[in-house]
């Protein structure tokens, strides 16, 4: 049952965190158009082309400052109400410190939800559509060509690595084709050919070598036509543009991870990343426990002193996730563990601040 109280508090934190967020983002935007303005001049690029740009860029920027938003909105809006002394009445009513701030904590939990389905529906979609007018429209780069692509790579299923001088999505064909198997990071076969086409429903590599690798012993052999019966490549696979990371989903981060590894190769920045897709949203609910009781218990503390602190506990958090982020790219750290560090660390105290807030 949702009480006076309740609604009243999360109204509060709700106005200061909207009036953090339009800040922060009116803040972020105009930097980029300063970093951006001799690019638009020198391209003559038209107003419509930059207001495109920043609408797509703006996904990004709200994910990414929204926990700073939710931390201010905390210290901003609870810790209004506790200079005005107006969560006393509260307390001498037998209400706990945690039960009166029970509605900010669950719509702390109600962002980082959203915030990763966010990040899971609009931001690939808004990434991929960024960088496009970024590279197509303002940077004036020829446009990527389905039809035909030139000296490509795949990543295939079953350890296969592609390397396509050239494919037409036409004719779906290729030419000076190499297929390369790799089995537990080794090197087992490889089929160098001259060209391949897409006939019934399979490839058929023409003109060409099969190279099958043993521990200490290579068998090649000569081949006009050769077709690999368990290849699950289809044409379409191969005229799909290529995504960058942050066009990807967790779906297609994790596919991307399985096939890089299997076909012999190391995948650590995207595997941290892919990790990281779960983890930043939840920072979202842990400021919020974080900032919370320190707000409800900051009663003398003035609008400016809120904001430093506010800065200071982002600037570490952020800190402590790039830091576990390169960690996990370097293999100092395994990648789940890299990509949690963080919100263990800063989880671990607001749980302790919790805890102290019971009492």
């Amino acid at each position: 049952m949702i009480r006076l109280h309740d609604s009243y508090l999360a109204g509060s934190f709700a106005g200061a965190l909207a009036i953090a967020l339009v800040a922060f983002l009116s803040i972020f935007v105009v930097v980029d158009l300063f970093e951006k303005i001799d690019t638009y001049v020198d391209n003559k690029i038209g107003v419509p082309t930059i207001l495109q740009y920043n609408l797509y860029k703006i996904p990004q920027i709200v994910l990414l400052v929204l926990p700073v938003a939710m931390l201010l909105g905390c210290l901003f809006g609870i810790g209004s109400l506790s200079r005005r002394n107006e969560l006393l009445p509260l307390q001498n009513a037998g209400l706990s410190a945690n039960r009166i701030l029970l509605p900010i904590y669950l719509f702390g939990l109600a962002v980082s939800v959203l915030a990763f389905v966010a990040g899971e529906t609009v931001l690939p979609r808004a990434n991929e559509r960024l960088n496009r007018v970024w590279r197509e429209e303002i940077r004036k780069e020829p446009k990527t060509r389905v039809e035909s692509r030139t000296n490509m790579n795949l990543l295939g299923d079953g350890g296969r690595l592609y390397l396509i001088g050239r494919y037409d999505a036409r004719r779906k064909s290729m030419r000076d084709v190499v297929i390369q198997k790799f089995a537990e990071k080794t090197l087992v076969e490889r089929v160098d050919a001259r060209e391949a086409e897409w006939r019934d429903n399979h490839w058929v590599f023409r003109r060409g070598f099969l190279r099958q690798f043993r521990e200490d012993s290579e068998e090649a052999s000569a081949f006009e036509e050769l077709i690999i019966p368990d290849l699950k490549e289809t044409p379409e696979d191969f005229a799909r543009p290529e995504k960058e990371p942050e066009e990807m989903s967790i779906g297609e981060l994790r596919e991307f991870v399985r096939r890089t590894v299997a076909s012999g190769g190391t995948a650590l920045k995207e595997e941290t990343e892919l990790h990281l897709k779960v983890s930043f949203p939840l920072c979202n609910l842990i400021l919020v426990l974080l900032g919370t009781p320190i707000a409800a218990r900051r009663r003398r503390s003035g609008l400016a002193v809120s904001f430093a602190l506010a800065v200071g506990i982002a600037f570490l958090y952020y800190g402590a996730i790039r830091v576990g982020q390169a960690l996990g790219q370097n293999e100092t750290l395994p990648p789940l563990l890299a990509a949690w560090v963080g919100n263990l660390l800063f989880g671990g105290i607001a749980a302790v601040l919790l805890v102290k807030n019971a009492r």
